[in-house]
């Protein structure tokens, strides 16, 4: 093994340990066209090459960068019946799919910015390394693979519902009480994770952090708090002015609304004076195996594996 990978917490030196802890995940779906499972199969084999040569990893990225632009050439070949413009910017290809909904991005600077890494990795100024730190890099790369051969007008359904409850969270200001069965609670924070619409089956990924107390002489040794996340997978969801009702399979309700109460909002702002600044308020991420892992790309890839 080379030596660089004993920095790292946990690796024992034997390749299945190496294989574990930074293989990134490299499932394609079926229908994905040969010659990009076919650069994939190469990537993994550089990867596991990298054990030996820890550089080898960095050539696995610059590959996968340039994948997934030879996967969307392939695929506006295989809707078009034509090969794209060899004239064409990469930057024109990504509009093209872009305006036919063929990317799962949420904010419009995400396949720019992936055009950004891709243009630097192919014209450098100077040698770099970043290892398996940018492992995830891969994995977005296949995730963006795999969502050429999803349902764009799925996707658009989806994309829709979820800026709906994106927006009426937003409404209550971050100021919200939780009722669920028989109790409730206030919540400073709440997201949906991910919408499955590909069966008849709805599924709605909901996380939120409801408020909690710390020890004063935790407060007084640390400046940020890692709340707990719940987790609330729903079949159904009514969106109303007030308030968010999602039910799941079970016929169980989980209601999010707005704090109007004074008694409540005053209890709230009392939270709020003391643990609000510290609390974690952006960033929808959950702690997994000890790693901040943002359950979207869970779900999503899940979502992939769906026939």
């Amino acid at each position: 093994m080379d030596d660089n990978w004993t920095i790292f917490e946990g690796v024992t030196g034997t390749m299945d340990n190496f294989i574990e802890k930074f293989m990134p995940n490299l499932y394609l779906k079926q229908e994905v066209h040969a010659d990009v499972i076919e650069n994939f199969r190469i990537i993994r084999r550089l990867i596991e090459c990298s054990f030996f040569e820890c550089k080898f990893y960095d050539v696995a990225v610059l590959k996968s960068v340039l994948t997934m632009e030879m996967a969307l050439k392939l695929r506006y070949k295989e809707l078009q019946g034509k090969h794209w413009d060899s004239k064409g910017s990469l930057r024109q290809l990504i509009k093209w799919f872009e305006e036919r909904n063929h990317f799962e991005a949420y904010y419009p600077e995400y396949m720019d910015s992936m055009r950004k890494i891709r243009n630097l990795l192919a014209h450098p100024y100077e040698h770099t390394f970043g290892g398996a730190s940018v492992a995830p890099l891969i994995e977005r790369i296949v995730d963006i693979v795999n969502g050429l051969y999803e349902d764009p007008d799925l996707r658009v359904a989806r994309k829709n519902l979820t800026l709906s409850i994106i927006q009426s969270i937003k409404s209550f200001g971050n100021r919200m009480i939780c009722k669920e069965e028989d109790r409730s609670y206030f919540v400073y924070r709440a997201w949906p994770g991910f919408i499955n619409n590909k069966s008849d089956s709805l599924e709605i990924h909901f996380y939120y952090k409801p408020t909690c107390t710390f020890k004063d002489e935790y407060l007084e040794n640390n400046q940020w708090i890692w709340a707990p996340i719940s987790y609330f997978k729903a079949c159904q969801i009514n969106i109303q002015s007030n308030q968010l009702t999602l039910e799941n399979s079970d016929k169980e309700e989980l209601i999010l609304r707005r704090i109007t109460d004074p008694i409540d909002n005053n209890s709230f702002e009392q939270w709020a004076k003391k643990y609000r600044d510290i609390s974690d308020q952006t960033g929808e991420f959950i702690n997994k195996k000890n790693s901040f892992i943002d359950p979207f790309f869970i779900h999503l890839r899940e979502f992939h594996k769906m026939e």
